[in-house]
């Protein structure tokens, strides 16, 4: 089995969060060969864990389009699993 290079390169500190500060998940999505990708991790403290809920969806023609799939994706994820969610700064404070 080949494994490639994500396209999103991960960074916490560019990613938002959807959650209630305990149970969550961060989005980013970034440009590769002029197509937008998303990837949505799953940060569960009350469970203890943290994993990749979605790597590299896309390509969308538009970052806005990636980051609502991200975003739909964080946000089914915290209804499912009871989270209370807003979205919120990410850890940056931006």
């Amino acid at each position: 089995m080949t494994r490639f290079k994500p396209i999103v390169d991960w960074d916490l500190d560019e990613a938002t969060y959807v959650g209630d500060g305990e149970d969550g998940c961060y989005f980013l999505a970034q440009e590769h060969k002029k197509k937008w990708y998303v990837t949505v991790v799953v940060d569960c403290n009350t469970a203890h864990f943290c994993d990749d809920l979605e790597t590299d969806a896309g390509p969308f023609n538009t970052r806005a389009q990636a980051e609502a799939y991200g975003n739909n994706m964080a946000t089914d994820w915290c209804i499912n699993n009871q989270v209370n969610y807003t979205e919120e700064e990410d850890d940056a404070g931006r």
